[in-house]
């Protein structure tokens, strides 16, 4: 027999508090999670809720598709799931404007 899916609340460092977060903005489950990331998710949340969206947030959804606890989350790790969140909407922009300028050149 196959064991039920997991519940974004079963998955470690995931608290009701955050799935419910995860639920508003369209996260509903562990597979949708890994999906998306850690990075994306966070940015997702910081949009929709910036006041509760601290860093924390971004170690405990990194612990909970790794399975570690969010502090176990090296300081390696951390620095790239920063960047990472602090570098997509500059990458997005660039890509913008390289479309729009190669829109008006064409």
């Amino acid at each position: 027999m196959t064991e039920p899916p997991l519940a974004l609340l079963e998955m470690r460092n995931i608290d009701p508090a955050l799935t419910q977060w995860l639920h508003e903005i369209g996260i509903d489950h562990p597979e949708q999670l890994k999906a998306v990331g850690a990075a994306q998710a966070y940015r997702r949340l910081r949009a929709w809720r910036p006041w509760d969206a601290e860093l924390i947030v971004l170690w405990a959804l990194e612990g909970a598709l790794t399975d570690t606890d969010w502090i176990d989350v090296t300081p390696e790790r951390r620095l790239e799931l920063r960047r990472d969140v602090e570098d997509a909407p500059r990458r997005i922009m660039r890509s913008r404007r390289r479309s729009a300028s190669q829109t008006r050149t064409d």
